[in-house]
């Protein structure tokens, strides 16, 4: 294992010294120590947790909130009553709650909870619990909080669980007694419906007992790997000499992250390979799995890295695991869970599922927006990432890597399967119009910001956002006023439209004509409600093209380097006309919007050539 490099050091530990810096101003501060065992013969965990909290509230707390997330996972909860009425349900959820037996459910119960050392009154509703506090918490307060709990892994039917269909033996996600986000809205505390997670920022500290036939992964650095059995630990420690014993702890520790997940299985095999910028990365793949595709792996994940280190900025830890953990894919801090038995024929499917979840790191695991409200802000923004490394790791060619998201878009909007991304993650009626938005129009929000500024600012003003919003739970504005504040531009009316409307984007060329000598005459109307910068592309005859930039009024002014800007087309007025100098007897076609910058709802009238 290596130690750190100087340069993360700088950046965590800055970034920790300004979240502290900030509590009084919304962001507080958890930092767990907990201690569990593993009884394997009944699927619980049993333990204790010790939480130092500090208040970053601007209020004084006369409460407190858990998440209980395993009591999702039986029958007549939000989740299944949800899964039921859904029209389009997961496939993997449906019909699954009601048959569950009392020892394939999940639970989480709290046998006992104190605060600074005195009892507490507690209410569990489902996956929640509230805590009446006997004294109130102040801006800025520091209390302790101790719980004795006890949960029941369920069999998997989404993200954490037993026993899934990749035969891993534990996937435990959202297992523990997890303290409630509170901000400048209020207090987290919507029962668990297998959508989103919006975290507090501490550092934890996790000891887990389990019988020696388990090899563990997780979030965090295995403190211990070296005082381990050999047999356990070797991959994490080569030097691993630790006596063979019916039990093993396993110690993981993490700092700066807002959740903590792991993974155990009896056949559990580690390697381990390091990124370019020295992240220690290990990999978790368990007897369903080939072992050709996860070697292949390796070298996409140390490419990955490199990749996300330049497109959106360093990554601030010192490992990264990629776990086999039986469930599609899901994110968490340190280390993602995913799908594992893909053949060396799908290795694209593989590294692209990989790619995604990893991404999430630094959108849900750094930046760490409220998904609850903003879902699309890390969907969608890991949906933007995703398509830009793969068009490096398997290039197609295509300068638009975000082509396949405008194409769905389209064909949703066309059928009305859109609903305004300002719809909380919970409360979407569909799964299809949450994936559409909370991914495909999340992707969209940037692309189009991108192709309204420039790929040149509206990268350096991504990487700015992450720099200086890291581990702060940001909001849409934040970004916005980057980009303006380096475009020069006015960009809000576009964030306020894309996000809280489900108002659509539609041009086209109405007329290409000869007026005069050497010049032409072009029209184009809007059909959509919302008005957008555009480029002009005229091809001629002799393969040569020429770009033009359409600038748009709301914007207050033409992109930054826009090579011959033309007049501004007025936001509200459904068309526009310009006279541009060139011959038009040599010109063959006119395109417009030709990369799909824009989600323009029909491409038809995209292109004029000349008859």
């Amino acid at each position: 294992m290596k130690r750190i490099n100087a340069v993360r050091w700088i950046f965590l530990l800055c970034s920790v010294e300004a979240a502290e810096a900030q509590t009084t101003a919304g962001l507080s501060r958890a930092d767990y120590r907990m201690q569990v065992e593993l009884d394997d013969s009944k699927h619980r965990i049993k333990g204790t947790q010790e939480i130092a909290f500090q208040s970053g509230a601007a209020d004084t707390l006369h409460e407190l909130f858990f998440h209980l997330y395993f009591n999702a996972f039986q029958p007549g909860t939000a989740m299944a009553e949800r899964t039921a009425a859904l029209p389009d349900p997961d496939g993997r959820m449906k019909g699954r709650f009601e048959s569950m037996s009392a020892s394939e459910q999940g639970w989480n119960k709290v046998r006992s909870l104190k605060v600074n050392g005195v009892a507490q009154r507690t209410e569990t509703r489902e996956t929640t619990l509230k805590v009446y506090l006997d004294k109130p918490i102040p801006p800025g307060g520091r209390v302790r909080i101790d719980t004795e709990f006890e949960a029941q892994v369920p069999v998997q039917i989404r993200r954490s669980g037993r026993d899934n269909n990749e035969s891993i033996d534990y996937t435990c996600t959202q297992w523990y007694p997890k303290l409630a986000q509170y901000d400048r809205h209020g207090w987290k505390t919507l029962p668990y419906v297998n959508r989103e997670f919006f975290g507090i920022f501490g550092n934890f500290d996790v000891r887990i007992r389990a019988r020696s036939a388990f090899v563990l992964a997780g979030t965090g650095v295995l403190v211990n790997a070296c005082a381990l059995p050999a047999a356990l630990a070797q991959a994490y420690c080569p030097e691993a000499k630790g006596p063979k014993a019916e039990w093993a702890e396993w110690h993981f520790s993490a700092e700066n992250v807002h959740d903590f997940a792991w993974a155990a299985d009896r056949d559990y095999r580690i390697s381990a390979t390091q990124s370019g910028r020295g992240t220690d990365l290990y990999f978790a793949r368990g007897p369903r799995s080939e072992a050709a595709s996860w070697k292949a792996l390796q070298d996409y994940t140390v490419r990955f890295f490199n990749t996300m280190d330049t497109l959106i900025g360093g990554y601030p830890y010192p490992r990264f695991t990629v776990i086999q953990g039986g469930d599609g894919g899901m994110e968490y801090p340190m280390c993602t869970m995913v799908l594992g038995a893909a053949k060396p024929d799908q290795i694209e499917g593989f590294v692209g599922l990989m790619v995604h979840e990893a991404a999430h790191n630094w959108f849900y695991g750094i930046i760490a927006t409220d998904e609850q409200r903003y879902p699309w802000m890390d969907e969608g923004f890991t949906s933007y990432a995703e398509a830009v490394v793969m068009e490096g790791l398997f290039p197609t060619g295509d300068p638009n890597p975000h082509r396949s998201a405008v194409h769905s878009y389209r064909k949703a909007a066309l059928a009305g399967l859109v609903e305004p991304l300002s719809t909380p993650a919970d409360f979407y009626t569909r799964n299809k119009s949450y994936g559409m938005g909370a991914y495909v129009m999340g992707e969209l929000f940037l692309w189009q910001l991108e192709g309204m500024v420039g790929t040149p600012v509206f990268r350096a003003g991504l990487r700015e956002f992450y720099r200086k919003y890291a581990f702060t739970h940001p909001e849409p504005s934040d970004l916005v006023r980057i980009l303006e504040r380096r475009s020069g531009m006015q960009l809000q009316w576009y964030s306020d439209l894309w996000t809280g409307t489900t108002q659509t984007i539609d041009h086209g060329i109405v007329e290409v004509r000869a007026v005069g000598r050497d010049q032409i005459r072009i029209v184009l109307e809007r059909k959509g409600s919302i008005p957008m910068p555009l480029e002009l592309v005229l091809v001629f005859e002799d393969g040569t093209r020429r770009s033009l930039k359409v600038p748009l009024d709301w914007c207050f002014e033409a992109a930054p380097g826009s090579a011959q800007p033309l007049p501004f087309w007025n936001g509200y007025a459904p068309r526009y006309e310009c006279t541009v100098r060139a011959d038009f007897n040599a010109l063959d076609e006119v395109q417009l919007d030709p990369l799909e910058y824009t989600a323009d709802l029909h491409l038809e009238n995209n292109r004029w050539v000349k008859p």
